[in-house]
């Protein structure tokens, strides 16, 4: 028996023992002829782009579910040996299950890495000290600071409905 078909056994046998016969002798046929059509479509120039696209795609994700039952630390690892054994090349393999993990969990955008930090009473004071030589170009007498402030407070119990706590959004 060569080392290629080896490999193969042993490919084979930890497919069967995660899938069963059938389910592996399916997927395998589906890759190969996913991967014959990829050969045959990226020589004919009359394929589009988009055909291409498919097929990767799901070429993509055939591999990913194989890689899942293949692939182990070191070198007993699987994944290796069934692209060698099946003449694919590992980097295009790699690329392709990374594109199909890409869809799976695509990359979260625009989310807060850190706790939003409540101020500080200091802070509060330091802000309305900060604030207070502005209010009072507009704001010039006493009865209309009282109306400010009054203002102002029933604003801020609108916004807060009560609670304290909330954030103002």
């Amino acid at each position: 028996m060569s080392t290629a078909s080896g490999v193969q056994n042993n490919v084979r046998r930890s497919i069967v023992e995660f899938m069963g016969a059938d389910g592996e002798t399916k997927l395998i046929k589906e890759i190969k002829g996913l991967l014959s059509t990829q050969r045959e479509r990226r020589r004919s120039s009359r394929r589009t782009r988009k055909e291409l696209g498919d097929i990767r795609r799901q070429l993509g994700e055939k591999l990913h579910a194989l890689k899942g039952v293949l692939v182990r630390s070191g070198r007993g690892g699987g994944w290796s040996k069934y692209l060698r054994a099946n003449d694919i090349p590992r980097a295009s393999a790699d690329r392709l299950v990374a594109a199909h993990e890409a869809l799976l969990h695509p990359p979260v955008k625009n989310i807060l890495s850190e706790a939003i930090v409540l101020p500080t009473e200091a802070e509060v004071r330091q802000y309305a000290r900060d604030l207070l030589p502005r209010v009072l170009k507009v704001v010039r007498t006493p009865d209309s600071v009282f109306q400010f402030v009054d203002e102002v407070t029933k604003h801020l119990q609108a916004a807060y409905c009560g609670r304290p706590n909330r954030s103002v959004q």
